[in-house]
């Protein structure tokens, strides 16, 4: 296999990181193979342990989302991409164990992962994937503390497993659904109520003992309604948007509340502001543009900017490019993913 290396073309560096990445798995497979069978302390044993660390945690997070949801219909109570340590685990475990040696990514591009073996242990894990995407190539250096991972998890889980089994001891009732919607036509109607707001909070806390520090999707939610009260902007286009958005997702909350207490929602409307119909007929002439907005919901993503700018021209982008709040980067970009071909 080392007569293999020396061999390879490294003119081309995409097929020529391509190889190094499969050849490290194959070299790498004798070593499993080798600490499966004797219980040794070496690379090997390293190895098979974070294969198994990563899989299990990824298992256990599908685990936790079909269990809400064959028991609650749903999952609002699980929501781990509010985790930052845990959101990266599906991409961790995809790097190392799912695709190291041709992993696509939804924003476009293709990654070739290799563990730095000298350097990981069964507490960190050091390895460096050769990113690939329109002619350019990056390569992204990432360390992972796998006894935070665990330890996040157990953590997060415990406070899921407890709100399920709350959950299933309450009696349902229309309380919910008639503050939610109170709160969403008022919204409609621009009147921004936050004790309101906060009843809401406070009446769903108490009724299903949520703790209120939770990650759970509508506490999270009530959460960033909270922040659009305050978001405002001294344009008009701009503030018009800002106001559609701050309604989708009063009515979201009401939506959520009225499953949540197994209910139709009341039909409420807002009609699309011009910054997002703009972006829309954009999207429409320019179908090469619209694997691009998938990232704009994430502005941690490493492709965030790269998209942004791949993106340019609409002046939906242009605001996206001054905001810093994560939130509302969020509510912006999931405005923007909420495009369906033909919108006008």
């Amino acid at each position: 296999m080392d007569e293999l290396f020396k061999n390879l073309n490294a003119k081309n560096k995409k097929d020529y990181y391509k190889s190094l990445s499969a050849l490290e798995v194959l070299k790498n497979t004798p070593l499993v193979f080798d600490a499966y069978k004797h219980s040794k302390e070496t690379k090997g044993d390293i190895i098979l342990h974070i294969y198994g660390l990563l899989q299990n945690m990824f298992v256990s997070i599908d685990a936790l989302y079909d269990l809400c949801r064959l028991n609650m219909h749903y999952k609002y109570n699980v929501n781990i991409n509010q985790n930052e340590t845990l959101r990266k685990v599906k991409h961790i475990r995809n790097d190392i164990v799912g695709h190291p040696t041709h992993r696509t990514y939804e924003g476009g591009g293709v990654g070739y992962s290799m563990l730095n073996l000298e350097k990981t242990t069964l507490k960190e894990i050091i390895y460096e994937t050769h990113f690939f995407k329109d002619n350019n190539h990056e390569i992204i250096s990432n360390n992972v503390d796998t006894y935070k991972l665990m330890d996040e998890f157990i953590s997060e889980s415990s406070v899921i497993i407890e709100e399920l089994k709350n959950h299933l001891m309450v009696e349902r009732d229309k309380t919910l659904f008639n503050l939610s919607y109170d709160i969403a036509n008022n919204v409609r109607k621009y009147i921004y109520n936050l004790d309101d707001l906060h009843n809401l909070r406070d009446t769903y806390i108490k009724k299903y003992k949520v703790s209120k520090g939770s990650n759970n999707r509508i506490l999270w939610r009530i959460r960033l309604l909270e922040k659009c009260f305050s978001w405002t902007d001294t344009n008009e286009d701009v503030l018009e948007l800002i106001e559609y958005l701050t309604f989708k997702e009063s009515y979201k909350i009401h939506e959520m509340c009225a499953k949540l207490e197994n209910v139709s929602p009341q039909k409420l409307f807002k009609p699309l502001p011009k910054l997002l119909k703009e972006m829309y007929r954009f999207l429409n002439k320019n179908k090469d543009k619209r694997k691009y907005i998938k990232t704009l919901l994430d502005n941690s993503s490493m492709y965030y900017k790269k998209d942004l700018e791949a993106l340019k021209g609409p002046k939906i982008i242009s605001y996206l490019e001054t905001l810093t709040d994560a939130d509302l980067i969020y509510l912006v970009g999931k405005g923007i993913n909420d495009y369906k071909v033909k919108s006008k």
